[in-house]
């Protein structure tokens, strides 16, 4: 038992730098690949580039509101990132629970599940309208099916996680359930 707790240390300074680095980081990363959808369709109409440069204003948008959500979390912001130094501040921090946490990465991940679909519909619809041998635009299409299947794979996963699993609710059940009364004989 004492050699698992030591384990724990760790966890215990990072806190939630996890979703501090995932979720700007695949924004920024959708933001590249809006830059090269624009490279692609810039040129066709204007439709395509105010299409694009709205889609960059949100990814923008949610990149900053989601680095501002979690680095202020909880108040003072320091309790975010160092739970073990946050019980040696004066005073109580406020912060959400691991079900408001949940929640939160449950929204992120909900706008990139719908962020992948809008970024993989634009190559799909302009090799539609590209005149080329049908073989060649069939095997164009069969990479692209490989992006809609990770995609749906990550509407899969996110609908797996909003489930309990049975060792998470057993250990909450155990970790909420009060203490054995010592007074019985």
């Amino acid at each position: 038992m004492i050699k698992h707790m030591e384990g724990t240390d760790r966890y215990d300074q990072v806190g939630m730098v996890d979703l501090l680095v995932f979720f700007p980081a695949t924004g920024f990363v959708k933001m590249s690949i809006t830059c090269f959808n624009m490279r692609i369709t810039g040129l066709t109409s204007k439709g395509w580039m105010i299409a694009h440069q709205t889609f960059l204003a949100v990814l923008f948008s949610y990149n900053l509101a989601a680095v501002l959500t979690i680095v202020f979390y909880c108040s003072p912001a320091r309790a975010t990132f160092d739970l073990l130094g946050a019980g040696k501040l004066p005073g109580p921090q406020k912060c959400g629970g691991f079900n408001e946490r949940n929640r939160l990465a449950t929204a992120f991940n909900i706008f990139h599940i719908g962020s992948d679909f809008c970024l993989l519909s634009v190559p799909i619809i302009v090799l539609w309208k590209v005149q080329m041998h049908w073989a060649t635009k069939m095997r164009l299409f069969f990479v692209f099916s490989i992006g809609a299947v990770s995609s749906i794979a990550s509407v899969m996963r996110q609908i797996a996680d909003s489930k309990p699993r049975l060792d998470e609710t057993c250990m909450s059940t155990i970790f909420s359930s009060p203490p054995p009364r010592s007074d019985r004989a």
